[in-house]
């Protein structure tokens, strides 16, 4: 069954709508999180039969992107970071991915994770750094510090610094 789970009406007209489907292969189900001001994007939570991501809906034209988890927009609002953590599933994925916004889209700059660990409490230092604690999984199952890192962007790339 497919039914229209909301629709959007652009600031320089028309409309997308976003459906639930739980017809195919592969079913998508949406909720409503918010409209995000500092980027200009409509927030939605897809949930899928093993785990979950963030789709973002541009105000302006509709454009679609999915990520892998609620935006961490930076002090100057040209970029945001998405840190995705399931160390114990693996439904999702172990990275955490910087993001710029050029114009009317979205585009990745830079990914960061491995299966055996994964970022946590993610935040933006300046306009070109932030830093993260790198945890993993102890036997127990409670996640475990395994370093706290800084990420920079110097002579355009991202560089991971300990």
């Amino acid at each position: 069954m497919r039914v229209v789970f909301f629709r959007f009406v652009f600031h320089r007209g028309g409309w997308h709508s976003i459906i639930n489907d739980t017809t195919s292969d592969w079913p998508s189900r949406f909720e409503y999180l918010g409209y995000l001001k500092s980027i200009d994007h409509y927030v939605l939570w897809q949930q899928h039969p093993e785990g979950n991501s963030i789709r973002l809906v541009n105000g302006r034209n509709g454009k679609a992107n999915s990520v892998d988890d609620m935006p961490i927009v930076s002090p100057d609002r040209q970029r945001f970071l998405t840190a995705s953590l399931d160390l114990e599933s693996g439904f999702n994925p172990n990275r955490l991915v910087v993001w710029r916004l050029r114009s009317d889209t979205i585009v990745q700059e830079a990914t960061f994770g491995a299966d055996d660990w994964g970022a946590d409490s993610v935040a933006w230092i300046t306009t070109t750094a932030f830093r993260f604690s790198r945890v993993g999984q102890s036997q127990d199952g409670s996640l475990q510090l395994i370093s706290r890192d800084t990420v920079r962007f110097s002579q355009g790339t991202w560089g991971l610094h300990r």
